[in-house]
C-alpha cells in the first residue's frame, strides 16, 4: 500500500532562500542534506509525493543535477508547477517526475492543490486548498476558506502526510463549529 504526502518550496540548491526565509543551515548543501535526508525518513518508494511548486530555481543546463536529485529521493514525485519552476513540464518528465501539472484536483477528498494560495478563487464551493508559495507566512487559514500550507518552511523541512493534512482540515473544521 502506498502513502501520499505533500511538500513545498524546497528551493534545493538555492542559497539565497537560507536568509530570505531564515532557514537554519550553513548553506546549500547542507539545506538540501537535510531535505533529502527527512523526505527519505518519511517516504518509501511505492509513495506519491506531491511537490507544490518551487522544487528548485534551476534553469536549463542542470539535467544531470535534477536526475542525479530525483534519484536520491523516494517515491513518486508529482510536480505542481511554481513560479519558481522555469522549465517546460515535458523537460520535468524527462528528468524523472512522473507528471508535471499547474494544478489538481483530488475529487474524493475535495482538496485543490496549487501553488499559490491567490488561486483559492478558482477551486470549487466547499473544497479545501493545498498550497505552498508564502514560505512561513501561514500554516492555515480558515476564512473564508480552509487553506493548508505545505511549505517545507512550516514543517520543519519534511513533506506532509496525508493523515497529518486530514488532521489539520479536520482540527480547523471543529474549531469552526
Amino acid at each position: 500500500m502506498s502513502n501520499i504526502f505533500y511538500t513545498s518550496d524546497l528551493h534545493l540548491s538555492h542559497t539565497r532562500i537560507i536568509e530570505l526565509c531564515s532557514r537554519p543551515f550553513k548553506g546549500p548543501r547542507d539545506m538540501d542534506a537535510t531535505i533529502i535526508h527527512r523526505w527519505n525518513e518519511k517516504v518509501r518508494s511505492k509513495d506519491k509525493v506531491f511537490i507544490n511548486g518551487d522544487f528548485s530555481l534551476r534553469k536549463h543546463g542542470y539535467s544531470e543535477w535534477y536526475e542525479g536529485l530525483l534519484k536520491k529521493l523516494n517515491g513518486r514525485k508529482i510536480l505542481i508547477l511554481g513560479n519558481h519552476d522555469y522549465l517546460k513540464p515535458f523537460d520535468y518528465v524527462d528528468m524523472g517526475f512522473e507528471s508535471v501539472h499547474t494544478s489538481f484536483l483530488m475529487e474524493d477528498k475535495k482538496i485543490f492543490i496549487a501553488h499559490d494560495p491567490a488561486l483559492a478563487v478558482c477551486m470549487p464551493p466547499g473544497w479545501k486548498m493545498i498550497c505552498g508559495h508564502i514560505h512561513n507566512s501561514f500554516k492555515m487559514l480558515t476564512d473564508p476558506n480552509l487553506i493548508l500550507n505545505v511549505g517545507v518552511d512550516v514543517w520543519d523541512f519534511y513533506p506532509v502526510s496525508q493523515e497529518e493534512v486530514d488532521a489539520c482540515f479536520e482540527a480547523a473544521q471543529n474549531k469552526g463549529k
